[in-house]
């Protein structure tokens, strides 16, 4: 066995009792969506600028502010 499973099965109560106190499933869960729909939210914005269309007229079609659409593409 590797060291990493060594030191997992000798603190397993600390993570357990970790795991069990700490893990919040609806922030892992809320987070995970605002996640999936950034990224759907990227490559519409990605797929329009490959079209030309300028930053101005692609936050007006997905309803976005042109700040979002340009922390994204500045990301990019």
């Amino acid at each position: 066995m590797g060291i990493l499973t060594d030191i997992l099965l000798a603190e397993k109560g600390v993570i357990l009792h970790m795991l069990l106190t700490e893990y919040d499933e609806k922030k892992h869960l809320k987070h995970t969506f605002e996640e999936g729909r950034e990224d759907l939210l990227r490559e519409q914005i990605f797929k329009k600028l490959a079209k030309g269309k300028p930053i101005s007229e692609i936050a007006e079609e997905l309803e976005t502010n042109t700040s979002v659409i340009e922390r994204i593409v500045s990301k990019q």
